[in-house]
């Protein structure tokens, strides 16, 4: 007697599970399939009964999610779903991804970097490329924005974002029934101009650029605002040569800052375009040295003059500090417009360099020569001298070439003694 059927059992049988069945009775429990050739004995409480492999697996939560067939040896976990080591590849393209290779996650499906990055990444407001890590998001005018940390620190810091396009987000994207998700709107443009290669290029270029202007200028600044303290707690003390000295340094990190923005100047004359607009910033900056400087030869007046003499000074910082920012930012947008507009992709690593040279120097007025500590600028991504843009500034590493040691052939610091 068939085991399924009940009835009497003639020509082709399969025997199992201490049963005799009909060829086409013994069927899987799940899917009703025949399964003679290949089958997997369950046994619960009640009853044997058959199921074909897929059917076996997929009780025990072991389907690939991409060929819908059972997972007999290795498989990867990823997005609540199980993959055969060869089938786990992008939902878009046929990358398959090693077990050092990162993948990105979308809507229960994964991606390759190229097609996460340009179908559903958040693109960062300040450099327009997708974000990948850890990003800032802030809300503005009742819009949220996400920032790559340094873009937004920059962009804090100087007001100033490196791309003049306004990148679109998935929150203004439209539906893709391909993806079965959201997918943005250049996706497909970027797609037809990038490759894999290329955009993950543009990408490590763009953060090596963001983390170098983050990196020196922030160093500059805050070398600069060090300056200024010093030179104020020296004169508080009554360490007046020492104050000298320092001021001194100040003094150098402002020459170096106008011999840059003037090489920049010299750069949009190459392109016959108009240059940047910063006179009355250069203005503003030297008098309020000159002020500063003023007042610090009158702190040794009465006790009954000091008082405003103090707050004249604090004043007098605060707008040094404000100046020094504003230049700074006009020496960044016009290195970017040259970029951006005129196709000048060194003049930006040119500013770097030269304040980057400066901080290796540790400012020191005293350098013979600028820029020559070889052991230490072969550590540093900027490692040669730029060249210069006017007669002022040509094959000096920062700075002037009239004020620089070699040229006036005085140490400064030899007032020390």
């Amino acid at each position: 007697m068939c085991g399924a059927c009940g009835n009497p059992v003639k020509g082709q049988f399969v025997r199992a599970m201490n049963k005799v069945f009909h060829l086409n009775c013994f069927r899987c429990r799940d899917c009703n399939k025949i399964v003679a050739a290949k089958f997997f004995p369950v046994e619960d409480a009640e009853e044997s009964y058959p199921l074909c492999e897929r059917d076996y697996f997929a009780r025990l939560d072991l389907i690939c999610g991409k060929c819908d067939k059972a997972l007999r040896g290795s498989y990867i976990t990823a997005c609540s779903k199980k993959y055969h080591v060869e089938h786990f590849t992008c939902s878009v393209c046929p990358v398959v991804f090693g077990p050092l290779d990162s993948y990105y996650e979308h809507g229960d499906e994964v991606y390759c970097h190229f097609h996460y990055s340009t179908r559903f990444a958040v693109k960062c407001v300040g450099c327009a490329n997708a974000i990948l890590k850890q990003f800032v998001e802030i809300n503005r005018n009742q819009k949220d924005e996400c920032w790559h940390p340094e873009c937004y620190m920059i962009h804090k810091f100087w007001n100033v974002k490196l791309t003049s396009k306004l990148p679109t987000t998935p929150t203004a994207s439209t539906y893709a029934s391909t993806a079965s998700s959201f997918v943005d709107l250049d996706a497909v443009d970027e797609e037809k101009t990038e490759t894999p290669d290329s955009l993950r290029a543009k990408q490590a270029r763009m953060e090596k650029q963001v983390e170098q202007i983050w990196r020196v200028l922030s160093a500059f600044e805050e070398s600069s605002a060090g300056c200024i303290s010093e030179m104020l707690r020296f004169v508080s003390a009554g360490q007046y040569l020492d104050a000298v000295i320092m001021a001194e340094r100040f003094i150098l990190h402002v020459e170096v800052l106008f011999a840059a923005i003037d090489d920049l100047e010299a750069q949009f004359a190459e392109q016959k375009v108009r240059g940047m607009s910063h006179a009355r910033e250069a203005k503003m900056l030297c008098r309020k040295t000159v002020n500063f400087f003023s007042l610090l030869s009158h702190t040794q007046d009465p006790p009954e003059q000091r008082a405003s003499i103090t707050q004249e000074l604090l004043a007098l910082v605060t707008g040094l500090a404000h100046y020094l920012k504003i230049l700074i930012r006009i020496a960044l947008t016009g290195s970017l417009k040259l970029e951006r507009e005129h196709g000048n992709t060194k003049a930006l690593d040119y500013l770097l360099a030269r304040l980057s040279l400066l901080a290796l120097d540790d400012a020191d007025p005293s350098i013979p020569v600028r820029g020559q500590d070889r052991s230490r600028l072969e550590l540093e991504s900027q490692g040669s001298i730029p060249p210069g843009f006017t007669s002022s500034t040509r094959g000096l590493a920062y700075g002037y070439r009239s004020l620089a040691v070699r040229m006036v052939r005085f140490w400064p610091n030899l007032c020390r003694f």
